[in-house]
Parts: structure tokens; sequence; C-alpha cells
């Protein structure tokens, strides 16, 4: 072992304590002046959420004077893996309320403002989080303040006069430690931001904190880029998804072409990356698992998955009540299905090697986060489904959803009949069981049965707004084109306007179907007006089971309820 490699060995020892019990890649540090500036251009640090690696500069460091503080750099970056953020989920979390935070979600979606506002956010949620690494270990005792000193020495901006002021009242230093030559107005700011932190009282706080942050800090943000940016690792969060490399274009990715901070890193030694460079343009590429269910809008969610830069974009309102749906999951039963039928079964690990089509890319980054073949890599075995064990079969679903105008639109807010929708069908398609959708309004659209999720998806999503009249005609022909007796679902108005043609093909529907549940949705009143009480009462009379929905947790609560009962295990 050389003598350098012994030094970035104990420096990353040392680094890890504060931190626990920490499972990352030993640290790429850059020696030659050259390498360095080609990889990284004159960024001190940054890391790489991808690989789970931090990267560093070190002719950088040791020409501001701050060659012996590789430990502190270190820790630093070890930190964004262990605290905050941790995770790409958590950063797009953080991402989403600096959007806030910034009003970007105010602006029309083709504003070019949108470009610029995304940039800043991604820097303001680098900045929220080393204020809190940072904190962390200068109460460890690392030697903090004589690091930013030297790091520091000619930086004169307001806005790092803001930050390193801000860490003086945090760490409760004394006036003119870090920060010297502030206005009235600085102080005052740096004052709310040292309160802003301290009211964190967990990961649940951040959101809020960071919109906060953002708000305060946006008057300060330079019209150019200060040579003091050089000190943050934002370049290396921007676009998680591709490894954010530096010079990269905000959710374009790594590019070889030079950047506004340089070209893309070019290592020293071989590489062992495996990332998603050769699916770039896979249109089912997920967002961040989880995240939809802080953000009211899919509207939103789909301007946040843009700015993060993945191709599911253009799909975002499929990928958002999906996301939602997930945390409604219900277990599937064993059952036996048609011999010889195929069907997905458990995930199991994914190992280099393994045919690239297999590979489970939504199980991966769900579960994961991140892609380390062979390690969080997933892929779903298929098995005939007369191997999967004793017990009921699943029974095929026919799903019908009113998508009239007095619905909200899926599209623009968030809909709980489409998120009712795709909770049944989702429960389905785990169980193996095809699924028949059909939406509708003045007019209708149907998949007929199928076991392609992505068709059933996208059309749940449909909004053609206007009146609401029940496809009968075409729910009985789901019906009887089953090869048994399936389960129908309607999610619907209650205010039908052919209310008599609905009742007699659900009555022949009745004949055709092991059973229906019925979701009818009315403005909240103590009892249903009468008109719409002798209409569920007939439908009742069918043999059909009627939920009157009166709230939207309601109607999430009752879906779930028929998933567990239909297709969860007993």
């Amino acid at each position: 072992m050389s003598e350098r490699e012994a030094f970035v060995d104990a420096c990353w020892e040392e680094a890890k304590k504060p931190w626990g019990f920490v499972q990352l890649r030993r640290p790429v540090v850059y020696w030659d002046p050259e390498a360095a500036r080609q990889a990284m251009g004159t960024q001190l640090a940054f890391f790489n959420f991808v690989e789970k690696n931090t990267l560093v500069n070190y002719p950088a460091l040791e020409a501001r004077g701050a060659g012996e503080y590789l430990v502190e750099l270190l820790s630093h970056e070890i930190g964004h893996h262990m605290a905050i953020p941790a995770d790409p989920p958590s950063d797009a979390l953080l991402l989403h309320a600096a959007y806030r935070g910034l009003g970007l979600y105010e602006l029309p979606e083709d504003d070019e403002r949108l470009a610029r506002g995304h940039r800043e956010a991604v820097f303001w949620v680098n900045l929220f989080a080393d204020v809190i690494v940072n904190t962390v270990l200068y109460r460890a005792g690392l030697r903090m303040v004589p690091f930013y000193q030297k790091l520091t020495a000619g930086e004169g901006s307001p806005l790092w006069r803001l930050y390193l002021r801000t860490l003086e009242l945090l760490w409760e230093l004394p006036p003119e430690t870090l920060a010297s030559a502030l206005s009235t107005r600085l102080e005052r700011d740096a004052r709310r931001l040292a309160e802003v932190f301290r009211h964190l009282r967990g990961k649940r706080d951040w959101p809020e904190g960071m919109a906060l942050f953002a708000r305060i800090c946006h008057p300060y943000w330079p019209a150019g880029e200060g040579p003091w940016l050089s000190l943050l690792d934002y370049q290396g969060r921007a676009n998680y998804r591709r490894g954010g490399r530096p010079g990269s274009d905000p959710g374009q990715g790594g590019s070889q072409h030079p950047g506004p901070r340089g070209p893309a890193p070019v290592r020293e030694g071989p590489s062992r990356r495996r990332t998603l460079d050769k699916r770039e343009e896979r249109p089912e590429e997920e967002g961040p698992g989880g995240l939809a269910e802080h953000i009211d809008s899919p509207a939103d969610y789909r301007r946040l998955l843009r700015g993060l830069g993945f191709a599911a974009a253009e799909e975002a309102e499929v990928r958002y009540y999906r996301d939602l749906a997930r945390r409604f999951a219900v277990r599937p039963a064993s059952a036996e299905g048609q011999k010889g039928e195929e069907h997905p079964e458990a995930a199991a690990r994914w190992e280099p090697g393994d045919p690239p089509e297999e590979l489970d890319l939504l199980a991966t980054l769900t579960t994961g986060g991140v892609i380390l073949p062979g390690i969080t890599t997933l892929r779903r075995e298929s098995v005939t489904a007369a191997a999967r064990g004793r017990g009921r079969e699943a029974p095929w679903l026919v799903l019908a959803l009113d998508a009239s105008g007095s619905m909200p639109n899926p599209k623009r807010k968030r809909s709980y009949a489409v998120l009712a929708a795709f909770i049944l069908a989702e429960a389905a398609f785990d169980a193996g069981a095809p699924v028949a959708a059909v939406v509708f309004s003045g007019d209708y659209e149907s998949t007929g049965f199928t076991r392609e999720r992505e068709a059933v998806a996208s059309l749940l999503v449909r909004y053609p707004g206007r009146d609401t009249y029940f496809p009968a005609a075409e729910v009985l022909r789901l019906c009887r084109a089953a090869p048994r007796p399936p389960y129908l679902c309607v999610i619907s108005d209650a205010a039908l306007h052919n209310a008599g043609e609905a009742l007699e093909g659900l009555a022949q529907a009745a004949r055709a179907t092991c059973g229906g549940t019925l979701y009818f949705i009315y403005h909240p009143r103590r009892t249903p007006p009468p008109d719409i009480q002798r209409l569920l009462e007939k439908v009742s009379a069918l043999g059909y089971r009627v939920c009157a929905v009166t709230g939207e947790e309601d109607l999430q609560r009752l879906s779930l309820a028929t998933a567990r009962e239909l297709y969860g295990q007993e």
C-alpha cells in the first residue's frame, strides 16, 4: 500500500466515526490536478448517490491550505448518505419542499423560469443539508471551525456570509469567527435561518424547514456563479438518478460535453459502474417511491419528475397514482390459477450475468433506492400458476370508473376515485387475475380483459369530463366475456343520467358475475337525497354490495377492504 493510500484509509476510518456503522465504497481521491479538473472541475468533493461513494479533488483542497482536513471533508460527504438527504426519495421530497418555498408550482409548465428555478432549488437543498451535516460534525468534535476558516479565506459574497453567520449562531461562536462585514438585513436573515434549524426536531420537520429556508435565502441567489460555489457539493446531487456528474445539466444526466462546471468525470482507473445509461429512454422508468403522497397535484408531481430528469415524466399521472396505491398494496393469497399460465411471483436477486430484460427496475429502486448489481438488484421469477399453492381462485375483475365532469380531473388534482381504482386493479394484477377496465362519461373506453398493467393504468387516468352515462351494455359484455364469473366494481357519481338503463344492465350483469361492489359518491349529508336513496336500494336489491361514499378517505378505505377481501390472504 502506498503512502497516499494509507493516508486516505486512515482519514476514511476517522471520517466514519461520527456516523456509526457506514457501508460505503472507499473514496476516490484525485491527486493529479489535470485528472481532478477533468473529473470534477473546481469542486472540492461530492457524494455520488448511484455509486454510493465520494469523489475528492485533493489538489483543489490543498490549494486552499486545507489539505490536512481530509477527515472533515470526507465525514461531511458521508453525512449526506447517513443523515440528510440519506437516499434519493428523501432528496426528492426536500426538492419538492424547495419548489414550494420558491413558488415554482405556481408558474406555467412551459415557463422558461422553471429551469433556472430547478437549479436554484437543488442548490438550496444542498445548502440546507450542509448546515445540518456540519452542525452534527461540529458537535462531534471535528475541526469544522478552522476547516471553514481555511476554505472561506477571501470569500465575501452576501450569500456565503449569510451561510457562515448562520453556522456561527447555531454553533454559538463569537461574532466574526467565520463571517464579517454583516449588514443589518443579513444579520436579521441569519437569525431567522438559525431559528428554522433550532425548531427542527427530526426528519418529519425537514420539508417545512426546507421551504422556509429557500424562501428566506432566495433574495441572496447570485446572478452569476461565484468562485465560492466550488465549496459546495450540490452538483453531485443535481441529478442523482444518473449519478450527478459535474458539468451535466439538471435532469439530463452525465455528458462528455463540457458544461458549466467542466467536463464529465474521467476515471483514473477501471470503472465498475453499472447504471441505467443503456436504458436511458425507457418510458417505464419510475420516479422515487413514496413521493406522491406528499404532493397533492399530479401536475406538480409531473413538474418535479421533469426537473429530476425521469423519462416517465410524460406519463406522470400513471406513476403518481401507482405510487399512491403502492402504500395500500395487498399481499396476494396463494391461489390455483389456470394450468400453464405464468404469473410474476416474489422478487429474487438479479445477478450480473442474468439476462438484462429480467431486471425489475421498479422493485430495485423502490426497495433499495440505488442500483448496485448483485446487491440491491431484483428480478421477478415467473412460475406456473399451478405451482403457486392451494387456495381460492382470484376472481377476474371488471372495473367501471366514472370520468364525468362532476368528478375531479385526475391530471390536475388528486382523485380518490382513480386512486381506489388503482388499488383494486393493482391487487388483482398482483394476484394474477386479469382486469377489464371501462372509463365512462358521455361515451366510454374499455380495455377488455388483460394482464397488462400499463394498458389499464393509462385508461384509468383518462378524463373526458362530460355527462354521467353508465355504459350498461359494455359492462354486461365484459362480464359475459370472462371464462368464469368475474367480480364487478363500479366507482361512480350517484347522479346517473341513465339510471333506468343502468339498473337494467346491472340486473343482467348480476347473473353473470360472482359478486360486485358499487361505490356511489355524493355530496356529504347525513342521509342521501330521496332519489339517490331509492337508486341505492334498488341496486342493493339486485345482490350487489352498495357503498354510499361521502368522504374521500372513505372511498380509499372501502376500496382497500374490497381488494383485501378478493385478493388478500385469508
